[in-house]
């Protein structure tokens, strides 16, 4: 294990909010070997706890006293078979490494999901997704330690139980449970390109599809994120900070009675989408602040932090943000980002 326990470690620096947080103890998990040794001597038995990989997707509203558990497992493993590749990565790789590794390999199948940050070990929990894409997909199964009870287990694709942005892993009685170890994905060596969805499309607008190919998907997703987010490590962010509403289309067309342009997208089983965004910017939240926290000027979904704010500064801006979307449209903004210490 890397360095054992540590105390009072700042958790600023290895999560892109960035607002001040410190945890009471803290591990950094570089093998299953760390895991074992940490639920052998009793630590992971230290209440609360909390596992953290790339922290992409979190809000700590102040110090967390407990055990913070950072996995770095590392390592990518590849298998090829008839026009596929069983592609299996450490937990604690980034992310957008390991996308950048497959499409150089050319395996088809997660370029869409290109420059998403954080880790491998957290995609699967709130099942990432972008550009028409999502991490379920292509998701084989994942190994995990359960901290409970030590045992080693492996979750399939249903077990994981994958619907927009979330997981079993999610679930209370889930979370911060599984230290995931590895990840494996079923990728395509003949891969089929997904270029869809609108803003990807308008970015290859023009270019013809027999000139396109792995690389150049990924560099056009990278393009469009580029623009339309902020980077977190210009400006501390956790990405979007709110789920699109998914709705009834009785319910879609009740709202555009007042608000004919509203726009909706096909979302899971016979619900539409509705981009949290857009409802965000007419609700007058555009530009909106609170402390040190703001909306981001490039994406009215994207919460950010200005250089000084706090985790009750953006928890304050995202309850204004929920509270007038609410009154203009009746409809409830559910968070994406898992907010630690707070509630909206």
């Amino acid at each position: 294990m890397q360095g054992g326990l540590r105390e009072q470690v700042s958790l600023a620096p290895l999560t892109t909010f960035a607002v001040p947080a410190r945890a009471r103890l803290f591990a950094q998990l570089s093998s299953q070997a760390d895991v074992e040794a940490l639920i052998a001597d009793g630590s992971v038995s230290t209440a609360p706890r909390l596992l953290l990989g790339g922290g992409s997707n979190i809000l700590l509203v102040g110090d967390f006293d407990g055990l913070v558990l950072r996995n770095g497992v590392a390592g990518i493993e590849s298998i090829e078979g008839a026009g596929e590749v069983t592609v299996v990565a450490g937990g604690g790789i980034q992310w957008d490494a390991l996308v950048d590794h497959c499409v150089q390999q050319g395996w088809g199948g997660v370029e869409n999901l290109s420059l998403i940050p954080g880790t491998v070990g957290a995609a699967p929990i709130q099942n990432i997704g972008a550009y028409g894409a999502e991490l379920a997909d292509v998701f084989l199964f994942l190994d995990a330690i359960d901290l409970d009870s030590g045992q080693l287990r492996r979750f399939s694709r249903e077990e994981c139980r994958f619907t927009y942005r979330t997981s079993v892993f999610r679930r209370p009685d889930h979370a911060n449970r599984y230290c995931v170890l590895r990840v494996a994905l079923r990728l395509s060596l003949r891969p089929r390109l997904e270029i869809s969805y609108p803003s990807l499309a308008a970015e290859l607008k023009g270019v013809a599809v027999t000139g396109l190919g792995l690389a150049e998907v990924r560099a056009a997703v990278i393009r469009v994120r580029t623009r339309r987010l902020p980077a977190p490590s210009r400006q501390g962010n956790a990405g979007s900070f709110f789920k699109n509403p998914q709705l009834s289309s009785q319910q879609v067309a009740e709202l555009r009675q007042d608000h004919p342009t509203l726009p909706a997208f096909p979302g899971e089983g016979a619900s539409l989408r509705i981009p949290a965004g857009w409802l965000i910017q007419r609700a007058g939240c555009g530009g909106a602040t609170h402390g040190g926290a703001a909306v981001s000027p490039q994406h009215s979904l994207v919460l950010v932090n200005t250089g000084n704010a706090t985790g009750q500064d953006v928890v304050a801006l995202a309850r204004t943000i929920r509270a007038q979307v609410v009154e203009r449209f009746g409809v409830v903004l559910e968070p994406e980002v898992t907010i630690i210490g707070a509630e909206l």
